[in-house]
């Protein structure tokens, strides 16, 4: 990607590795499961342990990320809300986090974190 900064007068230039996508499995363990599942299971899932789980999907248009983000709040994610437009951050409770960024390019992606014990 190019990215210019006017303010700085910089151009920077990225190389960013292909992505391969395919189906995928919501998870049904771990923090994964308290956000709700996005309506494309095409993507590439980036971490998937019990405490994090990170998910790139694809065939996402813009407004079905503001679509799917609503659906996390009404999931519970209500807490400390904050919208950047194309990136939000919401807590679910003060130990478990979501950051959902739509990429462009159809792209969505999705990062829930934090501490599960047995009272969720």
């Amino acid at each position: 990607g190019i990215r210019f900064n006017s303010r700085n007068q910089e151009i920077t230039i990225s190389f960013e590795y292909p992505m391969y996508f395919s189906k995928f499995a919501w998870p049904t363990v771990g923090v994964g499961k308290l956000a709700p599942k996005p309506n494309s299971l095409s993507g590439q899932i980036v971490n998937d342990y019990g405490w994090a789980y990170s998910v790139y999907v694809e065939n996402i248009t813009r407004e079905e990320f503001e679509k799917y983000f609503q659906e996390c709040i009404d999931a519970g994610f209500d807490k400390e809300v904050k919208n950047y437009g194309d990136s939000v951050w919401a807590n679910y409770s003060d130990e478990i986090y979501i950051h959902v960024e739509y990429i462009g390019f159809n792209i969505m992606y999705i990062s829930v974190t934090g501490s599960m014990n047995e009272d969720y």
